[in-house]
Protein backbone atom coordinates (compact mmCIF):
# COMPACT_ATOMS: atom_id res chain seq x y z
CA UNK A 1 0.00 0.00 0.00
CA UNK A 2 1.18 3.41 -0.47
CA UNK A 3 2.73 3.54 -3.83
CA UNK A 4 1.99 5.69 -6.57
CA UNK A 5 0.54 4.52 -9.56
CA UNK A 6 0.20 6.85 -12.98
CA UNK A 7 -1.99 6.33 -16.21
CA UNK A 8 0.12 7.81 -19.19
CA UNK A 9 -1.30 8.84 -22.33
CA UNK A 10 0.33 6.28 -24.38
CA UNK A 11 0.72 8.86 -27.76
CA UNK A 12 1.63 12.00 -25.65
CA UNK A 13 3.37 9.99 -22.88
CA UNK A 14 2.20 12.49 -20.60
CA UNK A 15 -0.27 11.97 -17.33
CA UNK A 16 -4.24 11.32 -17.81
CA UNK A 17 -5.99 14.29 -16.43
CA UNK A 18 -9.80 13.83 -17.33
CA UNK A 19 -12.05 10.88 -16.94
CA UNK A 20 -14.74 10.36 -20.02
CA UNK A 21 -16.82 12.67 -18.97
CA UNK A 22 -14.05 15.49 -18.01
CA UNK A 23 -13.98 15.35 -14.82
CA UNK A 24 -10.79 15.13 -13.19
CA UNK A 25 -9.07 12.08 -12.93
CA UNK A 26 -7.30 10.94 -9.79
CA UNK A 27 -4.20 10.51 -11.22
CA UNK A 28 -1.86 9.50 -9.72
CA UNK A 29 -3.54 7.14 -8.08
CA UNK A 30 -2.19 5.93 -4.72
CA UNK A 31 -2.50 1.86 -3.66
CA UNK A 32 -4.32 0.84 -0.92
CA UNK A 33 -6.11 -2.41 0.12
CA UNK A 34 -3.41 -4.76 -0.16
CA UNK A 35 -2.07 -3.05 -2.65
CA UNK A 36 -5.40 -2.23 -5.06
CA UNK A 37 -5.56 0.73 -7.44
CA UNK A 38 -7.93 1.81 -10.37
CA UNK A 39 -8.58 4.29 -13.23
CA UNK A 40 -12.01 4.36 -13.52
CA UNK A 41 -14.50 6.33 -16.44
CA UNK A 42 -11.83 5.92 -19.11
CA UNK A 43 -12.84 7.27 -22.29
CA UNK A 44 -11.53 4.84 -25.22
CA UNK A 45 -7.47 5.72 -26.38
CA UNK A 46 -4.11 4.16 -25.73
CA UNK A 47 -2.78 4.17 -22.27
CA UNK A 48 0.39 2.98 -20.72
CA UNK A 49 0.33 2.35 -16.53
CA UNK A 50 3.61 3.42 -14.87
CA UNK A 51 4.60 2.62 -11.33
CA UNK A 52 6.65 4.44 -8.62
CA UNK A 53 9.31 1.70 -6.60
CA UNK A 54 7.95 1.32 -2.98
CA UNK A 55 9.90 3.28 -0.17
CA UNK A 56 12.74 1.50 0.84
CA UNK A 57 11.68 -0.78 4.23
CA UNK A 58 14.79 0.28 4.92
CA UNK A 59 16.04 -2.36 2.24
CA UNK A 60 14.91 -0.90 -1.27
CA UNK A 61 12.61 -2.68 -3.52
CA UNK A 62 13.42 -3.88 -6.72
CA UNK A 63 10.72 -4.79 -9.55
CA UNK A 64 10.48 -8.68 -10.28
CA UNK A 65 10.61 -10.22 -13.94
CA UNK A 66 8.41 -9.15 -16.21
CA UNK A 67 7.04 -10.46 -19.79
CA UNK A 68 7.12 -8.82 -23.06
CA UNK A 69 2.96 -9.06 -23.63
CA UNK A 70 0.19 -7.10 -25.55
CA UNK A 71 -3.02 -6.80 -24.52
CA UNK A 72 -3.95 -10.09 -26.08
CA UNK A 73 -1.49 -12.15 -24.53
CA UNK A 74 -1.42 -10.55 -20.76
CA UNK A 75 -2.43 -12.81 -17.77
CA UNK A 76 -4.35 -11.53 -14.78
CA UNK A 77 -1.43 -12.88 -12.22
CA UNK A 78 1.77 -11.66 -13.55
CA UNK A 79 3.71 -8.18 -13.26
CA UNK A 80 3.48 -5.61 -16.13
CA UNK A 81 6.21 -3.28 -15.03
CA UNK A 82 9.25 -3.57 -17.28
CA UNK A 83 12.02 -4.54 -15.07
CA UNK A 84 15.40 -3.72 -16.91
CA UNK A 85 16.47 -0.25 -15.58
CA UNK A 86 18.19 0.59 -18.88
CA UNK A 87 15.14 0.21 -20.64
CA UNK A 88 13.36 3.32 -21.49
CA UNK A 89 9.95 2.22 -20.46
CA UNK A 90 11.21 1.05 -17.24
CA UNK A 91 8.12 0.45 -14.72
CA UNK A 92 6.04 0.84 -17.25
CA UNK A 93 3.36 -1.56 -18.59
CA UNK A 94 2.75 -2.59 -22.32
CA UNK A 95 0.70 -0.14 -24.33
CA UNK A 96 -3.06 -1.15 -23.53
CA UNK A 97 -5.50 -0.08 -26.13
CA UNK A 98 -9.08 0.79 -24.29
CA UNK A 99 -12.26 0.27 -26.98
CA UNK A 100 -16.04 1.72 -25.80
CA UNK A 101 -17.06 -0.53 -23.08
CA UNK A 102 -13.80 -2.87 -22.34
CA UNK A 103 -13.32 -3.82 -19.39
CA UNK A 104 -10.63 -6.55 -20.11
CA UNK A 105 -7.94 -4.38 -18.52
CA UNK A 106 -9.90 -3.85 -15.37
CA UNK A 107 -8.21 -6.76 -12.99
CA UNK A 108 -4.90 -7.10 -15.81
CA UNK A 109 -2.14 -4.50 -15.39
CA UNK A 110 -0.30 -5.31 -12.21
CA UNK A 111 3.59 -5.22 -10.80
CA UNK A 112 5.08 -7.35 -8.67
CA UNK A 113 8.13 -5.96 -6.48
CA UNK A 114 10.97 -8.04 -4.00
CA UNK A 115 13.47 -6.94 -1.76
CA UNK A 116 16.85 -8.76 -2.83
CA UNK A 117 18.32 -11.41 -0.33
CA UNK A 118 22.19 -11.89 0.66
CA UNK A 119 23.41 -15.55 0.16
CA UNK A 120 26.54 -16.25 2.09
CA UNK A 121 29.05 -17.47 5.20
CA UNK A 122 32.26 -18.86 5.45
CA UNK A 123 34.89 -21.38 3.24
CA UNK A 124 37.16 -22.72 6.40
CA UNK A 125 39.37 -25.99 6.72
CA UNK A 126 38.27 -28.60 8.56
CA UNK A 127 41.26 -30.12 10.33
CA UNK A 128 39.67 -33.26 11.61
CA UNK A 129 37.46 -34.12 8.49
CA UNK A 130 34.59 -33.91 10.31
CA UNK A 131 32.37 -32.08 8.31
CA UNK A 132 31.68 -29.36 11.00
CA UNK A 133 33.46 -26.14 11.85
CA UNK A 134 35.04 -26.47 15.49
CA UNK A 135 36.14 -23.49 17.41
CA UNK A 136 39.75 -23.87 16.43
CA UNK A 137 39.57 -23.98 12.71
CA UNK A 138 39.89 -20.93 10.63
CA UNK A 139 38.87 -19.76 7.62
CA UNK A 140 40.44 -19.74 4.07
CA UNK A 141 41.15 -16.54 1.81
CA UNK A 142 41.29 -16.75 -1.73
CA UNK A 143 38.79 -19.50 -2.83
CA UNK A 144 36.72 -18.53 -5.53
CA UNK A 145 32.81 -18.87 -4.82
CA UNK A 146 29.96 -18.98 -7.87
CA UNK A 147 26.21 -18.54 -7.19
CA UNK A 148 24.78 -20.46 -10.14
CA UNK A 149 21.05 -21.48 -10.58
CA UNK A 150 19.85 -25.31 -10.31
CA UNK A 151 21.43 -26.35 -13.25
CA UNK A 152 24.96 -24.68 -12.72
CA UNK A 153 24.19 -21.83 -15.23
CA UNK A 154 24.60 -18.06 -13.86
CA UNK A 155 22.66 -16.04 -12.41
CA UNK A 156 21.66 -12.38 -12.59
CA UNK A 157 21.07 -10.53 -9.29
CA UNK A 158 18.27 -8.43 -8.18
CA UNK A 159 19.62 -5.22 -10.62
CA UNK A 160 19.26 -7.00 -13.64
CA UNK A 161 22.83 -7.46 -13.95
CA UNK A 162 25.40 -11.02 -13.50
CA UNK A 163 26.06 -11.88 -10.18
CA UNK A 164 29.93 -11.79 -10.18
CA UNK A 165 31.95 -14.77 -8.16
CA UNK A 166 33.54 -13.46 -5.04
CA UNK A 167 36.55 -14.49 -3.35
CA UNK A 168 36.68 -15.08 -0.17
CA UNK A 169 38.42 -12.96 2.46
CA UNK A 170 38.99 -12.25 6.15
CA UNK A 171 38.89 -15.19 7.21
CA UNK A 172 36.81 -17.51 4.14
CA UNK A 173 34.22 -14.86 4.34
CA UNK A 174 32.06 -14.42 1.14
CA UNK A 175 28.72 -12.99 0.46
CA UNK A 176 26.36 -12.29 -2.58
CA UNK A 177 24.21 -9.34 -2.54
CA UNK A 178 21.24 -8.37 -4.09
CA UNK A 179 19.65 -12.10 -4.82
CA UNK A 180 16.40 -12.10 -6.13
CA UNK A 181 14.12 -14.70 -5.09
CA UNK A 182 14.43 -18.10 -7.03
CA UNK A 183 16.34 -21.19 -6.63
CA UNK A 184 19.86 -21.11 -6.35
CA UNK A 185 23.11 -23.28 -5.46
CA UNK A 186 26.46 -21.66 -4.27
CA UNK A 187 29.37 -23.16 -6.12
CA UNK A 188 32.75 -23.72 -5.00
CA UNK A 189 36.19 -24.11 -6.30
CA UNK A 190 39.11 -25.73 -4.76
CA UNK A 191 41.52 -23.63 -2.66
CA UNK A 192 45.04 -23.54 -4.70
CA UNK A 193 46.98 -26.52 -4.13
CA UNK A 194 49.95 -26.37 -1.65
CA UNK A 195 53.11 -27.63 -2.49
CA UNK A 196 51.60 -30.00 -5.34
CA UNK A 197 49.12 -31.48 -2.88
CA UNK A 198 45.31 -30.54 -3.85
CA UNK A 199 42.40 -30.15 -1.45
CA UNK A 200 39.75 -31.86 -0.57
CA UNK A 201 35.99 -31.21 0.20
CA UNK A 202 35.18 -32.78 3.45
CA UNK A 203 32.16 -34.75 4.65
CA UNK A 204 28.78 -33.11 3.61
CA UNK A 205 25.01 -34.34 4.38
CA UNK A 206 23.30 -35.60 1.20
CA UNK A 207 19.63 -34.44 1.19
CA UNK A 208 20.33 -31.28 3.01
CA UNK A 209 17.40 -28.63 2.29
CA UNK A 210 16.72 -25.48 3.42
CA UNK A 211 14.86 -26.22 6.35
CA UNK A 212 17.69 -29.30 7.99
CA UNK A 213 20.99 -27.14 7.01
CA UNK A 214 23.46 -26.21 9.83
CA UNK A 215 24.69 -22.93 10.01
CA UNK A 216 27.97 -25.11 11.02
CA UNK A 217 28.24 -27.94 8.53
CA UNK A 218 29.24 -27.94 5.03
CA UNK A 219 27.22 -27.79 2.25
CA UNK A 220 29.63 -28.52 -1.33
CA UNK A 221 29.17 -32.36 -2.51
CA UNK A 222 32.18 -34.08 -1.56
CA UNK A 223 31.02 -36.61 -4.68
CA UNK A 224 33.24 -36.30 -7.86
CA UNK A 225 31.04 -38.52 -9.72
CA UNK A 226 28.09 -35.93 -8.70
CA UNK A 227 26.89 -33.46 -11.36
CA UNK A 228 26.70 -30.97 -8.74
CA UNK A 229 30.17 -31.59 -7.43
CA UNK A 230 31.55 -29.13 -4.86
CA UNK A 231 27.63 -27.38 -5.23
CA UNK A 232 25.48 -27.22 -2.14
CA UNK A 233 21.82 -27.84 -1.82
CA UNK A 234 19.13 -25.95 -3.43
CA UNK A 235 18.75 -23.05 -1.75
CA UNK A 236 15.04 -21.36 -2.52
CA UNK A 237 14.81 -17.82 -2.05
CA UNK A 238 11.59 -15.27 -1.00
CA UNK A 239 11.96 -11.48 -0.75
CA UNK A 240 14.24 -10.12 1.94
CA UNK A 241 15.11 -13.71 3.11
CA UNK A 242 18.20 -13.47 5.77
CA UNK A 243 18.17 -16.98 6.89
CA UNK A 244 20.54 -18.09 3.97
CA UNK A 245 23.16 -15.05 4.96
CA UNK A 246 25.48 -17.23 7.30
CA UNK A 247 24.93 -20.15 6.31
CA UNK A 248 26.21 -21.85 3.07
CA UNK A 249 29.68 -22.88 4.21
CA UNK A 250 32.11 -25.42 2.53
CA UNK A 251 34.92 -26.91 4.06
CA UNK A 252 38.41 -28.37 2.80
CA UNK A 253 41.12 -30.16 4.24
CA UNK A 254 44.47 -31.92 2.81
CA UNK A 255 45.65 -34.78 2.74
CA UNK A 256 48.76 -36.42 5.02
CA UNK A 257 51.24 -38.94 4.30
CA UNK A 258 51.84 -42.19 6.69
CA UNK A 259 54.88 -44.36 6.47
CA UNK A 260 58.72 -45.38 7.20
CA UNK A 261 59.88 -48.75 7.21
CA UNK A 262 60.04 -51.89 8.95
CA UNK A 263 63.84 -52.17 9.82
CA UNK A 264 65.46 -55.89 10.87
CA UNK A 265 66.71 -55.42 14.83
CA UNK A 266 69.20 -57.61 15.18
CA UNK A 267 69.85 -56.91 18.92
CA UNK A 268 66.14 -57.29 19.60
CA UNK A 269 66.28 -53.33 21.37
CA UNK A 270 63.13 -52.42 19.86
CA UNK A 271 65.42 -49.24 17.66
CA UNK A 272 66.54 -48.99 14.85
CA UNK A 273 70.33 -48.31 16.14
CA UNK A 274 72.39 -51.49 14.31
CA UNK A 275 72.08 -50.79 10.77
CA UNK A 276 70.71 -54.08 9.34
CA UNK A 277 68.62 -52.50 7.23
CA UNK A 278 65.12 -53.20 6.22
CA UNK A 279 62.83 -56.05 5.40
CA UNK A 280 60.90 -56.37 2.27
CA UNK A 281 57.82 -58.27 1.11
CA UNK A 282 55.42 -57.30 4.76
CA UNK A 283 52.45 -56.41 3.98
CA UNK A 284 51.24 -53.19 5.55
CA UNK A 285 47.74 -52.09 5.83
CA UNK A 286 46.17 -48.16 7.54
CA UNK A 287 43.07 -49.51 9.63
CA UNK A 288 40.19 -47.44 11.25
CA UNK A 289 40.30 -47.41 14.86
CA UNK A 290 36.56 -47.78 15.29
CA UNK A 291 35.99 -50.38 12.96
CA UNK A 292 39.22 -52.20 11.95
CA UNK A 293 38.20 -51.98 8.55
CA UNK A 294 40.65 -50.89 5.02
CA UNK A 295 41.03 -47.48 5.42
CA UNK A 296 40.06 -45.56 2.26
CA UNK A 297 42.43 -42.70 1.05
CA UNK A 298 41.00 -38.88 -0.53
CA UNK A 299 40.36 -40.67 -3.81
CA UNK A 300 38.44 -44.12 -2.32
CA UNK A 301 41.40 -46.66 -3.18
CA UNK A 302 42.18 -49.23 -0.29
CA UNK A 303 45.48 -48.04 2.01
CA UNK A 304 47.38 -51.08 1.76
CA UNK A 305 50.85 -51.63 0.26
CA UNK A 306 54.08 -53.76 0.63
CA UNK A 307 57.42 -52.72 1.91
CA UNK A 308 60.14 -52.55 -0.68
CA UNK A 309 63.17 -50.45 -1.32
CA UNK A 310 64.74 -51.89 1.94
CA UNK A 311 61.60 -52.32 3.90
CA UNK A 312 60.01 -48.74 3.51
CA UNK A 313 56.29 -47.87 2.48
CA UNK A 314 54.11 -44.79 2.50
CA UNK A 315 50.75 -44.37 2.44
CA UNK A 316 49.82 -41.06 0.93
CA UNK A 317 46.51 -38.70 0.19
CA UNK A 318 45.07 -39.94 4.44
CA UNK A 319 42.44 -37.66 4.97
CA UNK A 320 42.03 -37.14 8.81
CA UNK A 321 40.85 -39.61 10.72
CA UNK A 322 41.90 -41.67 13.40
CA UNK A 323 43.93 -44.80 12.22
CA UNK A 324 46.31 -47.82 13.01
CA UNK A 325 48.76 -48.90 11.11
CA UNK A 326 48.80 -52.93 10.89
CA UNK A 327 51.68 -55.11 9.66
CA UNK A 328 51.44 -58.45 8.67
CA UNK A 329 54.55 -60.76 8.58
CA UNK A 330 52.74 -63.88 6.98
CA UNK A 331 54.23 -62.96 2.91
CA UNK A 332 58.09 -62.42 4.38
CA UNK A 333 57.70 -65.36 7.27
CA UNK A 334 61.22 -67.53 6.32
CA UNK A 335 62.21 -69.92 8.81
CA UNK A 336 62.83 -69.71 11.44
CA UNK A 337 60.17 -67.37 11.09
CA UNK A 338 60.13 -63.55 11.77
CA UNK A 339 58.14 -62.15 14.69
CA UNK A 340 58.12 -58.18 15.88
CA UNK A 341 60.94 -57.17 18.52
CA UNK A 342 59.29 -55.68 21.88
CA UNK A 343 57.90 -52.31 21.52
CA UNK A 344 60.57 -50.02 22.55
CA UNK A 345 58.41 -47.22 23.82
CA UNK A 346 55.38 -47.80 24.98
CA UNK A 347 54.81 -44.47 26.77
CA UNK A 348 55.32 -42.34 23.77
CA UNK A 349 58.95 -40.75 25.49
CA UNK A 350 61.37 -41.98 23.23
CA UNK A 351 62.50 -41.38 19.69
CA UNK A 352 59.12 -42.00 17.63
CA UNK A 353 61.27 -41.64 14.22
CA UNK A 354 63.75 -44.95 15.27
CA UNK A 355 61.85 -46.60 17.61
CA UNK A 356 59.69 -49.65 16.89
CA UNK A 357 56.31 -48.76 17.05
CA UNK A 358 54.25 -52.53 16.41
CA UNK A 359 52.61 -54.01 20.05
CA UNK A 360 53.17 -57.74 19.16
CA UNK A 361 51.32 -58.47 22.46
CA UNK A 362 47.67 -58.54 21.44
CA UNK A 363 48.18 -60.90 18.50
CA UNK A 364 51.74 -62.82 18.50
CA UNK A 365 52.60 -64.59 15.30
CA UNK A 366 52.59 -62.39 12.35
CA UNK A 367 50.28 -59.51 13.08
CA UNK A 368 51.81 -56.42 15.05
CA UNK A 369 49.61 -52.91 15.17
CA UNK A 370 50.79 -49.55 16.73
CA UNK A 371 48.36 -47.63 19.17
CA UNK A 372 46.03 -45.38 17.25
CA UNK A 373 46.98 -42.24 15.99
CA UNK A 374 45.26 -38.96 14.94
CA UNK A 375 45.86 -37.07 11.51
CA UNK A 376 45.09 -33.92 10.87
CA UNK A 377 44.69 -31.94 7.57
CA UNK A 378 48.32 -31.05 6.34
CA UNK A 379 49.47 -33.39 9.26
CA UNK A 380 53.57 -33.72 8.56
CA UNK A 381 53.98 -35.54 11.90
CA UNK A 382 53.69 -39.09 10.49
CA UNK A 383 55.37 -39.11 7.38
CA UNK A 384 58.12 -41.00 8.60
CA UNK A 385 57.13 -42.34 11.93
CA UNK A 386 55.51 -45.45 12.16
CA UNK A 387 58.15 -48.40 12.41
CA UNK A 388 58.12 -52.01 13.33
CA UNK A 389 60.67 -54.06 14.29
CA UNK A 390 61.62 -57.86 13.01
CA UNK A 391 63.87 -60.11 13.43
CA UNK A 392 64.15 -63.90 13.09
CA UNK A 393 64.22 -66.28 15.92
CA UNK A 394 67.33 -67.94 17.23
CA UNK A 395 67.94 -71.89 17.65
CA UNK A 396 70.19 -72.79 20.02
CA UNK A 397 71.89 -76.47 19.33
CA UNK A 398 74.46 -77.85 21.94
CA UNK A 399 75.81 -81.12 23.21
CA UNK A 400 77.20 -82.43 26.33
CA UNK A 401 79.55 -85.35 24.89
CA UNK A 402 81.79 -87.47 26.47
CA UNK A 403 85.31 -87.50 25.12
CA UNK A 404 87.08 -90.47 23.92
CA UNK A 405 90.46 -89.24 22.93
CA UNK A 406 91.39 -86.08 25.27
CA UNK A 407 91.36 -83.57 22.44
CA UNK A 408 88.47 -82.00 23.27
CA UNK A 409 86.83 -81.43 20.45
CA UNK A 410 83.32 -83.17 19.88
CA UNK A 411 84.19 -85.63 17.05
CA UNK A 412 80.41 -87.31 17.06
CA UNK A 413 80.85 -88.78 20.64
CA UNK A 414 77.51 -89.59 23.03
CA UNK A 415 76.50 -88.06 25.80
CA UNK A 416 74.59 -88.69 28.63
CA UNK A 417 70.45 -88.62 28.60
CA UNK A 418 68.05 -86.86 31.19
CA UNK A 419 70.40 -83.90 32.11
CA UNK A 420 67.97 -80.65 32.56
CA UNK A 421 69.34 -77.93 31.00
CA UNK A 422 68.52 -74.38 31.31
CA UNK A 423 68.42 -71.55 29.45
CA UNK A 424 68.48 -67.93 31.28
CA UNK A 425 68.36 -64.64 30.84
CA UNK A 426 71.09 -62.83 32.20
CA UNK A 427 69.39 -61.79 35.03
CA UNK A 428 68.78 -65.63 35.93
CA UNK A 429 65.38 -65.41 34.59
CA UNK A 430 64.14 -69.08 33.19
CA UNK A 431 63.48 -68.79 29.97
CA UNK A 432 63.10 -72.57 28.82
CA UNK A 433 64.59 -75.93 29.17
CA UNK A 434 65.31 -79.02 27.66
CA UNK A 435 66.11 -83.13 28.81
CA UNK A 436 68.84 -84.32 26.82
CA UNK A 437 68.65 -87.11 24.58
CA UNK A 438 72.08 -89.18 24.07
CA UNK A 439 73.84 -85.15 25.10
CA UNK A 440 71.75 -83.45 22.58
CA UNK A 441 69.69 -80.48 23.28
CA UNK A 442 68.14 -77.58 22.12
CA UNK A 443 66.19 -73.96 22.47
CA UNK A 444 63.92 -73.02 19.31
CA UNK A 445 62.35 -69.30 18.93
CA UNK A 446 64.81 -67.20 21.03
CA UNK A 447 64.79 -63.68 21.05
CA UNK A 448 68.11 -61.63 20.68
CA UNK A 449 69.28 -60.77 24.02
CA UNK A 450 72.71 -61.69 27.03
CA UNK A 451 71.81 -65.39 28.26
CA UNK A 452 73.13 -67.92 30.34
CA UNK A 453 73.05 -71.40 30.00
CA UNK A 454 73.26 -73.44 33.26
CA UNK A 455 72.74 -77.80 34.48
CA UNK A 456 72.87 -79.59 37.15
CA UNK A 457 75.03 -83.09 36.86
CA UNK A 458 73.61 -84.26 40.56
CA UNK A 459 72.05 -87.54 40.10
CA UNK A 460 73.37 -87.87 36.16
CA UNK A 461 75.28 -90.08 34.34
CA UNK A 462 77.79 -87.42 34.21
CA UNK A 463 78.12 -87.00 38.01
CA UNK A 464 81.23 -88.58 38.52
CA UNK A 465 82.61 -87.41 35.43
CA UNK A 466 85.52 -84.27 35.26
CA UNK A 467 84.42 -81.27 33.00
CA UNK A 468 87.66 -81.04 30.09
CA UNK A 469 89.68 -77.98 29.91
CA UNK A 470 87.60 -75.37 27.57
CA UNK A 471 87.32 -72.15 27.10
CA UNK A 472 84.45 -70.94 29.19
CA UNK A 473 83.55 -68.43 26.82
CA UNK A 474 80.86 -69.04 24.33
CA UNK A 475 80.94 -65.82 22.84
CA UNK A 476 84.32 -66.85 21.16
CA UNK A 477 81.92 -68.74 18.50
CA UNK A 478 83.90 -71.56 17.84
CA UNK A 479 82.22 -74.90 17.32
CA UNK A 480 83.02 -77.68 20.06
CA UNK A 481 84.47 -76.72 22.38
CA UNK A 482 83.90 -76.58 26.19
CA UNK A 483 82.03 -74.19 27.53
CA UNK A 484 81.48 -75.00 30.97
CA UNK A 485 82.35 -74.71 34.57
CA UNK A 486 83.37 -76.62 37.17
CA UNK A 487 80.91 -79.37 38.78
CA UNK A 488 77.88 -79.88 40.22
CA UNK A 489 76.03 -76.78 38.84
CA UNK A 490 77.49 -76.18 35.33
CA UNK A 491 77.07 -72.45 34.19
CA UNK A 492 78.12 -70.52 31.21
CA UNK A 493 79.42 -67.16 31.22
CA UNK A 494 77.23 -64.53 29.75
CA UNK A 495 76.85 -64.87 25.94
CA UNK A 496 74.76 -62.41 23.71
CA UNK A 497 72.36 -63.76 20.77
CA UNK A 498 72.30 -61.78 17.48
CA UNK A 499 69.48 -62.21 14.75
CA UNK A 500 69.28 -61.55 11.28
CA UNK A 501 66.73 -61.46 8.56
CA UNK A 502 68.33 -63.16 5.94
CA UNK A 503 66.11 -66.06 5.34
CA UNK A 504 69.32 -68.03 3.43
CA UNK A 505 71.56 -67.44 6.12
CA UNK A 506 69.03 -68.61 9.63
CA UNK A 507 70.62 -67.34 13.06
CA UNK A 508 71.12 -71.04 14.28
CA UNK A 509 73.66 -70.68 17.28
CA UNK A 510 75.44 -74.39 17.62
CA UNK A 511 78.49 -73.40 19.84
CA UNK A 512 77.57 -73.69 23.19
CA UNK A 513 78.80 -77.91 23.93
CA UNK A 514 79.96 -79.85 27.22
CA UNK A 515 82.90 -82.25 27.64
CA UNK A 516 83.43 -84.49 30.16
CA UNK A 517 85.61 -87.36 30.62
CA UNK A 518 86.51 -90.22 32.80
CA UNK A 519 89.56 -90.32 35.10
CA UNK A 520 89.87 -94.16 35.14
CA UNK A 521 92.30 -93.60 38.10
CA UNK A 522 89.13 -92.67 40.29
CA UNK A 523 87.38 -95.50 42.54
CA UNK A 524 85.54 -97.62 40.19
CA UNK A 525 83.27 -100.64 40.74
CA UNK A 526 85.42 -102.96 38.80
CA UNK A 527 88.15 -102.41 41.82
CA UNK A 528 85.28 -102.78 44.72
CA UNK A 529 86.11 -105.88 46.68
CA UNK A 530 82.52 -105.81 48.17
CA UNK A 531 78.93 -104.54 46.84
CA UNK A 532 78.71 -102.27 50.17
CA UNK A 533 81.72 -100.60 48.37
CA UNK A 534 80.22 -98.64 45.47
CA UNK A 535 77.28 -96.89 47.55
CA UNK A 536 79.65 -94.30 47.79
CA UNK A 537 78.69 -90.82 45.54
CA UNK A 538 82.32 -90.65 44.19
CA UNK A 539 82.44 -93.92 42.65
CA UNK A 540 81.81 -95.01 38.98
CA UNK A 541 79.52 -97.62 38.71
CA UNK A 542 78.62 -97.24 35.16
CA UNK A 543 79.94 -100.84 33.81
CA UNK A 544 79.30 -99.69 30.18
CA UNK A 545 80.95 -96.01 30.77
CA UNK A 546 83.93 -98.02 32.46
CA UNK A 547 83.92 -100.53 29.58
CA UNK A 548 84.00 -97.86 26.91
CA UNK A 549 86.51 -95.70 28.87
CA UNK A 550 88.34 -97.73 31.25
Amino acid sequence: DGLQVTLLDGVTMTPVVNEINFAALTNPATTAGGGMYSFDDLPPGQYIVQFAVPVPTPDPWYPTQSAIETDGSDVNNDSDAENDALAPNYLQSHLIILNSGDTDEADKIDAGFFQASIIGDMVWEDVNGNGVQDGCEIGLDGVIVSLVDVMGAPVNGADGQPVLDQMTMGGGMYQFMLVAPGDYRVEFDLPAAIGGVQWYPTEFTLGDTDMTDPDTDSDANNDPGDVNYLRSHVINIVSGEVDEQMRIDAGFWLPAMIGDNVFCDENGNGIDDDGAGGVDIVDVRLIYTNTGATALDADGTNLTTTTAGGGMYMFELVPPGNYIVEFSLTAATPSPPFVFTAQYDPDGLGDDFSDSDVDPNPFGGTLGQTEAFDVISQDTDHEMRWDAGVYQTIEIVGTIWLEDDANNMFKGETGPSGVLVELLTADGSKVDEFTTNQGDYGFNGIAPGDYIIRFDVTGTPIESATPCPGSNDPNDMVDNDDNGTDNPMVETAPFTLLSNCDPNNPPNVNYIDFCYFFDCNDENALAATACSDIQTIDIICDIATLGTYC
